[in-house]
This record gives C-alpha cells, structure tokens and sequence, in this order.
C-alpha cells in the first residue's frame, strides 16, 4: 500500500502555512521599523554629546543646520560611515533644539533635545 500525501492533506498544510504567514508579515514588519527607528535615536543620541560640548563651549546649542555637513562643521559630530540618514536641526524654543533624522527608506524620528522628548 503506498503511503504519502494526498491533495487534501497537502492543501491543509499550505493553508496553515499561508495563515502563519500573515500574521507573521506585519510583526516582522513593526519589527523592521522599530530597528530603524532605534538606530536614529542612537544617532541623535550621539549627536546630543556634541552638542552638550558645543554648549560648554559657546554658550548656546547649535539651534540651525539644514545638513549632516553643516552639523559636522559647527559641532564635529559626523555620522557613522554607513549612515545614509539626512539630518536637520531646527530651534525648539527656550533654549532647545529639535533633532529630525531620516534615513533613506524614509523613516523619520524627530527628538526635542536635550530633554530627548518625540517632537
């Protein structure tokens, strides 16, 4: 008697397999995205160490800069070689900024510093 699957069977497995995958997809996904976001986080966090030193420095934090370039000129932070992020600092009123960083597939964190607050 030849043992193996049949049709039915066979459709019962991919079922459960497909059902499995969808749920599974959008986790990975959120996942994925809270990855993103947790790597610009950790850039503005470094980003923050340059400005606190700017601050003892001059006075004042770096409140305008439109680049990583301008960023890299006025404080000396540079992102990392493989950061493919733009990054902006706007003025966030009474003495704070407000640190946006994008990476290249659109994820965007936005930060008021230095209390480290979601813009």
């Amino acid at each position: 008697m030849p043992r193996g699957l049949s049709l039915l069977e066979l459709l019962v497995v991919l079922a459960i397999v497909a059902g499995l995958a969808a749920l599974a997809l959008p986790l990975h996904r959120g996942y994925v995205e809270t990855a993103k976001e947790g790597a610009l986080v950790s850039s503005i966090a470094t980003m923050a160490l340059f400005q606190e030193d700017h601050k003892l420095r001059r006075g004042a934090y770096l409140l305008e800069a439109a680049s990583a370039a301008e960023i890299t000129a006025a404080i000396g932070w540079r992102p990392g070689a493989s950061d493919q992020a733009a990054y902006r600092i706007a003025d966030g009123g009474n003495g704070a900024y407000q640190v946006t960083a994008t990476d290249a597939d659109g994820t965007q964190v936005c930060l008021r510093m230095p209390e480290r607050i979601r813009c």
